[in-house]
């Protein structure tokens, strides 16, 4: 460089630059915004499930709790332990609470807690999807002269602060001279995707319903209702002792994927790269 004037290396292009979008080029400039220096950190990704198939509640024993002080803990196991699972009229001796001749609490005596069996199958999409608010980068600019100060690859730029007299070429590339030495490696955007891969789906659901129980052997004399929802409640039973029971559940609720694991960042790139070089 003598007396301000530039040898524009050929493939290259003369262009003011600066650090900041937040000021526009001058009058008689194109502006390009640039970003460089992309960050982006594994929560640039994350896990996404999507329900594609609900879960079902088993036929398995439900379990039982009582608490005979009204206090409504059922912090004691039943006895049974757990009860049948039976959508049609259970008789069975062994099967539910019966009272005992004297000692033994009665139903109007009982607080009682009915848990059913969790639910089980299911099944979830998993997919990566992207957090592009936790990208970070560089913001700057490029600043084209529309009338060009170069006679072949001579040029005798006078570019005003804050603009730095620079060469730019698309693509990756070395600073071709000793005069333009300061590099940027730059594009309009950043571009990555995300590797759903490790990511994890758990379906839920709750499970509930009603334990009915009857008076009579065929479930369809005075009936008492006590849900079956993992809580302890007070019967409110009328009856001493019931003659049978059956159970009826409800349809799956709240049913539901859970997400776990995070998703791998892979192929950061940045769009419509190129090289800036500056002169200092």
């Amino acid at each position: 460089m003598a007396n301000g004037c530039y040898v524009i290396p050929g493939g290259w292009t003369l262009v003011g630059f600066q650090g900041t979008q937040s000021t526009a080029c001058p009058s008689g400039y194109t502006q390009t915004d640039l970003v460089e220096n992309p960050n982006v950190p594994a929560s640039a990704c994350a896990c996404e499930c999507t329900l594609s198939q609900a879960p079902s509640c088993p036929s398995g024993p439900i379990a039982a709790f009582y608490d005979q002080d009204s206090s409504q803990t059922c912090g004691t196991t039943g006895a049974p332990a757990s009860w049948a699972y039976s959508t049609t009229c259970d008789t069975k001796a062994g099967d539910m609470y019966h009272p005992c001749a004297i000692t033994c609490p009665t139903y109007p005596q009982l607080d009682l807690k009915f848990v059913p069996p969790a639910a089980t199958g299911g099944s979830c999409q998993k997919t990566a999807v992207q957090q592009t608010q936790n990208v970070t980068s560089t913001p700057e600019a490029q600043c084209a002269p529309n009338t060009s100060p170069c006679t072949g690859n001579q040029c005798t730029p006078s570019f005003p602060a804050p603009l730095q007299v620079c060469i730019v070429q698309s693509g990756k590339h070395a600073c071709p001279t000793t005069t333009f030495t300061q590099a940027h490696d730059v594009g309009t955007g950043v571009t990555y995707g995300c590797d759903s891969g490790p990511c994890g789906c758990t379906t839920t659901a709750q499970c509930t319903g009603l334990i009915k129980l009857f008076t009579n052997n065929a479930c369809n004399g005075t009936e008492l209702d006590i849900p079956a929802d993992g809580a302890c409640h007070a019967t409110g039973a009328t009856q001493n002792d019931y003659a049978a029971y059956l159970y009826a559940p409800n349809v799956p609720s709240n049913a539901a994927c859970v997400n776990s694991g995070s998703p791998n960042v892979q192929g950061v790139s940045l769009d419509n790269e190129e090289t800036i070089c500056c002169a200092p």
